[in-house]
């Protein structure tokens, strides 16, 4: 069983799962339907309803091979950590009806899925010398976040004035060293900081 393949949106992706079924009768079987679950962690997303007709020869083994379409809105493939697919395959032999049960399940870690969110990387970039009155630019739009978006860039400017955005203006009023710190939080709620070092002259 495997993810064949996930969506650009991320809200489905495809299964391919492979049963194989053994016929050890004088004559052949035939599968009427496999029915069951797709699960993520215990909760299921999905189901399976697949009326096949195929048949199995005596004494064969038979690979049964379906291709499932999985709507996943709340992209669990993308965090969850066990996809599991649990159920029956139904068979019609002479005059018998019976069935049995198949479970398979994978660990969804290398399609991304129990990932832990990445904190982003704060990053300022400005002078590190200044004038007193002197109009200065720090720029923090250098700052990344590697599994999504930075949604806010607060600044603390070492002179009790502070402010919001990408970038910002500011003229320190008295000589000194100030030391600027920028806090840049992402789209998972997780923050970062980077801090700069200004020493002003008159």
């Amino acid at each position: 069983m495997t993810v064949s393949s996930i969506d650009e949106r991320g809200k489905s992706f495809t299964l391919s799962l492979e049963l194989d079924i053994f016929n050890p009768n004088p004559f052949s079987l035939r599968i009427v339907n496999i029915k069951g679950d797709i699960l993520i962690d215990d909760e299921r997303i999905g189901i399976i309803d697949n009326d096949t007709g195929k048949r199995i020869g005596s004494g064969t083994t038979e690979t049964l091979e379906l291709t499932l379409i999985v709507e996943d809105i709340d992209l669990k493939i993308l965090t969850g950590n066990e996809l599991r697919v649990e159920g029956r395959t139904r068979a019609v032999y002479l005059f018998y009806e019976g069935s049995s049960p198949f479970e398979k399940g994978i660990n969804l870690k290398p399609y991304g899925g129990g990932a832990l969110p990445i904190p982003p990387t704060a990053v300022i970039e400005g002078p590190h010398v200044a004038r007193v009155l002197e109009d200065i630019t720090l720029d923090g739009s250098m700052s990344t976040d590697q599994d999504g978006t930075i949604v806010s860039y607060e600044w603390d400017l070492g002179d009790g004035t502070s402010g919001e955005g990408e970038t910002i203006s500011h003229r320190y009023l008295h000589a000194g060293v100030y030391n600027v710190e920028l806090t840049v939080k992402d789209n998972d709620g997780l923050v970062s900081k980077a801090f700069h070092e200004i020493v002003v002259s008159i």
